[in-house]
């Protein structure tokens, strides 16, 4: 979006195309947290639909605090997650 001050007969100054890149920069980093946002509401739709759980035990603690790292681990039956309460890593087997 950036303004074209010579398609309307005007010399712009500096600071009017300071401006205009700055609202570029502004513009291109809110499309790609838009589309980082969209990935991940993407990829939870999936995960929904795949069956996959709300929720996974820690096998170390018990806690239900996890997160995925990965959706495929070392093979594709497996994801990878992680224990927000005691930081351990752990394979999840993917209900088939």
């Amino acid at each position: 979006m950036q303004l074209r001050h010579g398609a309307f007969g005007i010399a712009a100054c500096q600071q009017a195309e300071r401006i205009d890149a700055a609202v570029d920069r502004f513009v291109d980093r809110l499309l790609f947290f838009l589309a980082r946002r969209l990935e991940h509401e993407v990829d939870d739709i999936l995960a929904a639909r795949a069956g996959a759980p709300d929720t996974v035990a820690c096998p170390r603690c018990g806690s239900h605090h996890t997160q995925e790292i990965s959706r495929f681990a070392s093979t594709a039956c497996k994801a990878l997650y992680r224990c927000l309460d005691c930081r351990e890593p752990f394979d999840y087997f993917k209900p088939y």
